[in-house]
């Protein structure tokens, strides 16, 4: 079953890397001519569709090459080209992260098929039971940086595995479609599980390893069935006509996410190290951490956590499903705010204040009840959180490659929390109150609303400091090859 599961990670680390929508008013790299100022006017719709910062162009002028694309831009039948996009290639990218957190034996199927008799028909002890949740972090974390950089060096411009949401997720609503499968794969998981392990006994098998048998099954006819589902880029979608083509290429283009110079998209060692020097990533793959603990505890250990507050294996199951369906909508809603508002920053701490509540509740409260309670809390914040902090990630590194390391710096550091997790909840804390866990759980909550106010501090700090200097001099007096260091580069809060 490698290669349904290889194929979901590709596309998982492909969208990782295209995260979020382009922070240049114009691509720093590029040396097209400038024109000169006409009108003072401001770039409202940009700001209103890209979450950009408004920026007057009486004294930054945007280049006048774009005014054929502006043109198409009003052609009604094109704009319905994103919307055909969405429909065709988002579902898709969709189902590989729902199987890859569903059906991959590291993700939420262990945890299942834990309380469905797995760790007791093994003769496995908590410890050893820990070791093999770490075991699987191991590639994740080794392949992290490396997988991304080879999809940047691998890729051709403007394929589907390289351009940004202008084509996967134009939108952060769409990430956060994306994203959202991972809620959902906990409770299809939970679900599943419940009427899986009815088949206990057929075939000779116990019913928690149908649960893996079944589900990887369907991962792998869908995994080979996705060779003519995907097109390899927009110039191969057959759903796209030639004029819808052009138009998206040229899209694609305008936003930065291909360049006019193919030396700009090129794969640089010095872009890599530069990702390491930029304090935002740093604050971020703090967060990450944080974030990755809660997101893969809860994950894991959501039916033993509810198996342990009384509830029978299959009524375990089936009550872990609520809280994960409650998940995927809470994900929606902090969408379309943190799209709507550009507030990636304030998502991020609202969904820690989540998890705040949640963990309070279950550390405060002997009523099982209100431990149940919690969990809607908890897991909706953990996961409501993922795609804000990807975006925000992507938001704000630049040029490719160094987006590309500096989002596997924070998925290396998400995997990171995930493995002190395991050990947390697995040995370290025990069932069923678990309360070393719940403190620790508790604390990472409330250090990444810390952390959080910290980056928005420092990346408002950055964007007046840009503004200064972009009133001091023009884009062609600016030293190439910037970047997010860019003073036309401005950072997502």
């Amino acid at each position: 079953m490698d290669m349904p599961v290889s194929k979901s990670k590709f596309l998982t680390d492909t969208f990782k890397i295209l995260i979020g929508p382009c922070s240049f008013v114009q691509n720093p790299d590029s040396q097209a001519p400038f024109s000169q100022p006409e009108k003072t006017e401001k770039l409202s719709v940009m700001s209103e569709k890209a979450s950009h910062t408004f920026m007057d162009v009486e004294k930054h002028p945007i280049d006048t090459s774009s005014s054929a694309s502006t043109s198409s831009q009003n052609d009604p039948a094109l704009k319905k080209t994103w919307r055909k996009i969405d429909m065709y290639i988002l579902p898709v990218a969709a189902m590989f992260y729902l199987l890859s957190f569903l059906v991959t034996i590291d993700r939420t199927n262990l945890g299942n098929a834990r309380i469905a008799g797995l760790q007791k028909e093994l003769k496995m002890t908590n410890h050893q039971y820990s070791i093999a949740l770490t075991v699987t972090y191991v590639p994740y974390i080794a392949a992290e940086l490396p997988s991304n950089l080879l999809l940047k060096a691998a890729c051709s411009p403007g394929s589907f595995s390289t351009s940004r949401p202008g084509i996967l997720a134009r939108s952060f609503n769409g990430v956060s479609g994306f994203f959202s499968a991972a809620s959902i794969s906990g409770a299809f998981s939970g679900l599943l599980a419940y009427g899986i392990i009815r088949m206990d006994g057929v075939g000779h098998r116990p019913g928690w390893a149908w649960i893996f048998i079944l589900e990887g099954l369907f991962t792998f006819v869908f995994g080979l069935c996705s060779f003519t589902l995907l097109p390899r880029s927009p110039a191969h979608a057959r759903f796209l006509n030639k004029k819808e083509k052009e138009y998206v290429a040229a899209q694609l283009k305008e936003s930065g996410a291909t360049s006019g110079d193919d030396g700009d998209d090129k794969f640089s060692w010095r872009e890599v190290g530069q990702a390491f020097t930029l304090p935002q990533v740093w604050m971020l793959a703090i967060i990450a951490f944080c974030g990755g603990a809660l997101l893969f505890g809860l994950a894991y250990f959501t039916p033993s956590i509810v198996q342990g507050l009384g509830y029978t294996a299959a009524r375990a199951q089936l009550f872990s499903v609520p809280p994960f369906a409650v998940a995927f909508f809470v994900s929606m809603i902090c969408a379309f705010f943190s799209d709507r508002y550009a507030c990636r920053g304030l998502v991020t701490i609202f969904c820690a204040v989540l998890c705040l509540i949640g963990f309070s509740m279950f550390l405060a409260s002997h009523d099982i009840h209100i431990k149940y309670a919690s969990l809607f809390f908890s897991i909706s914040g953990a996961y409501a959180a993922a795609p804000s902090l990807s975006s925000w990630s992507a938001n704000n590194t630049a040029p490719h490659t160094r987006r590309a390391t500096a989002i596997a710096i924070t998925f290396i550091m998400t995997n990171s929390g995930g493995i002190l997790v395991t050990w947390l909840l697995g040995v370290l804390s025990p069932a069923p109150l678990y309360r070393k866990a719940t403190i620790t759980l508790l604390a990472f909550s409330a250090l990444i609303i810390v952390t959080s106010v910290l980056n928005i501090w420092y990346l408002a700090v950055q964007n007046r400091k840009k503004a200064e200097v972009r009133a001091t001099i023009t884009r062609a007096d600016e030293e190439p090859g910037l970047g997010d260091r860019s003073a036309w580069f401005v950072y997502s809060l």
